[in-house]
C-alpha cells in the first residue's frame, strides 16, 4: 500500500496507518472520515450495537464488532468515493513498481498495465466523469510504461515476447464499454480440489496456451472492422473449448483464449459466447468460494487474481466483493508489487515464465495485481459515481 505500520494516519494523526487501519477508514474507524457522509450507507441502514455511541474508533473495538459485521459494512460502503482513493493509491504504488522493474519482467506486466489503460479509459471516455491530477498521472504513467515495453519486448523472443506484446499488448483491442450485470451465476456442487489445483506441470501444460494463442495470432494478424473466421487446430478446440473438465488456471485459460478471440476480432457467436463465459465463471466462482471455505486462498492467490480480472473483465458482479477487495489490498506490498502466493517466502512457482524479484514478488502476479485494481477502479467510478 505504500506505507508503514510506523506511518501515522494523514486523516487523523492518531493511529498506525496500517494496511487495516486505511481500509476500515472506509467503514468509518478513522475518527476524521467519520463524518463525512457515505455516498451508500443511509440512516436506514441497521448499525451493530452502540455504533453511534460514543467515539467510533471505541465502537470498533467493542467484542461485538466482529470481522462479519465489518464486512457487512463494508458492502455497503464500497461504491465509496474513499474506496476509490485507497484503489487509486494501490494503482499508483504497482505502476511504479513495475516501471523500476521492466526490464527484469516478461510482457505479462505489460498486459496487465494495458488492461488498466482499457479500464482508465472507459471510466471516463464519455465525460460523465472528469480526471483527477492523480487519475490523470496514472493514466500517464502506464502510457509510459507500455512505451518503453515496447522498446524491450519488441525484439525479444524469450517467451514468445516480441509476439504477444505486439498483438496483446494493446489497449485498443481490450477497450471496451464495461457493463455490469446482476447476480446470475450459479454455484456448482464441487468436487473435490485436487491437491495442485492447477500448479503441477502433470495437471497443466502452459504451453499448451501459447501453441492456441498463437494460431489466434496468426490468424488474425491484420484486425479489420468486421469479424473474421479464425481457424484453430483440433487439438486447441478439443483441449480448451470442448471438455470443460478441470479447475484452477485450465479454466482460466479457457476463458483467455475466447475473450482473445473476441478482442483479435475473430468470428464469434455472441449468444454462443455469452453462454461459455457464464459457464467457466459459474465454475471459477464455486472454486473460488470452494477454496476460501477450506481457507486456501493464500497458497492460490496468483489464480485469485487471475479468476477476479477475467470474469469481473465480463462484469459479473460477484467478482467485485469488498472482502475480496480488502484481501488484494492487504497483499500488496509496501512496494506496490504483488506476490503469488501469500503467508510465508516460498515461491511457488505456479509459472515457469514468472520472473521472482528479490522481494518475493513476481512480474505475473504484480502485472495481474495492477490490471485488478483498475478493473474495481473502473466498476467504483462506473457503478458509484453515477
Amino acid at each position: 500500500m505504500g506505507v508503514t505500520d510506523e506511518a501515522m494516519c494523514r486523516f487523523c494523526q492518531s493511529a498506525e496507518q496500517t494496511t487495516e487501519h486505511k481500509f476500515m477508514s472506509i467503514c468509518v474507524r478513522c475518527d476524521s472520515l467519520a463524518n463525512v457522509p457515505f455516498s451508500v450507507i443511509g440512516n436506514d441502514r441497521p448499525l451493530p450495537g452502540n455504533y453511534m455511541e460514543g467515539s467510533v474508533s471505541n465502537s470498533l473495538k467493542s467484542p461485538v464488532f466482529k470481522k462479519n459485521v465489518f464486512f457487512r459494512l463494508c458492502s455497503w460502503a464500497l461504491l465509496d468515493y474513499r474506496t476509490v482513493t485507497v484503489v487509486r493509491h494501490g494503482l499508483e504504488t504497482s505502476l511504479d513498481y513495475i516501471e523500476k522493474n521492466l526490464y527484469k519482467s516478461n510482457v505479462d506486466c505489460s498486459l496487465g498495465v494495458a488492461f488498466v489503460r482499457a479500464f482508465m479509459r472507459d471510466a471516463y471516455q464519455n465525460g460523465s466523469h472528469i480526471m483527477d491530477k492523480s487519475t490523470q498521472n496514472i493514466f500517464s504513467k502506464s502510457a509510459q510504461i507500455i512505451e518503453q515495453s515496447r522498446t524491450i519486448f519488441g525484439k525479444d523472443p524469450k517467451n514468445g515476447n516480441d509476439w504477444k506484446f505486439k498483438y496483446l499488448v494493446d489497449e485498443d483491442i481490450w477497450s471496451k464499454r464495461m457493463k455490469y450485470k446482476p447476480k446470475n451465476l450459479l454455484r456448482l456442487k464441487y468436487p473435490k480440489l485436487p491437491v495442485s489445483l492447477g500448479r503441477s506441470p502433470n495437471f497443466f501444460d502452459y504451453s499448451n496456451t501459447d501453441v492456441c494463442l498463437l494460431e489466434i495470432v496468426n490468424n488474425t494478424q491484420f484486425i479489420h472492422n468486421k469479424p473474421m473466421p479464425c481457424m484453430i487446430s483440433k487439438k486447441c478446440w478439443n483441449y480448451f473449448l470442448k471438455d470443460w473438465k478441470g479447475s484452477g488456471y485450465i479454466q482460466t485459460h479457457k476463458l483467455l483464449l475466447l475473450q482473445i478471440a473476441k478482442a483479435r476480432k475473430c468470428s464469434i457467436d455472441e449468444e454462443l459466447y455469452e453462454v461459455q463465459n457464464k459457464d467457466i465463471c459459474s465454475i471459477i466462482l464455486t472454486e473460488i468460494v470452494h477454496i476460501m471455505d477450506l481457507n486456501r486462498l493464500d497458497g492460490v492467490f496468483d489464480l485469485f487474481l487471475e479468476q477476479v480480472l477475467l470474469c469481473g473483465y465480463e462484469g459479473y458482479k460477484e467478482f467485485f466483493q469488498s472482502n475480496w477487495l480488502y484481501h488484494i489490498i492487504k497483499a500488496q506490498k509496501g512496494t506496490g508489487c504483488f506476490p503469488d502466493k501469500l503467508g510465508d517466502n516460498l515461491k511457488s512457482r505456479v509459472k515457469k515464465a514468472m520472473t521472482y524479484f528479490d522481494d518475493g514478488c513476481n512480474d505475473h502476479s504484480t502485472g495481474l495485481g495492477a490490471a485488478v485494481l483498475g478493473l474495481y477502479y473502473n466498476y467504483l467510478v462506473k457503478e458509484s459515481f453515477v
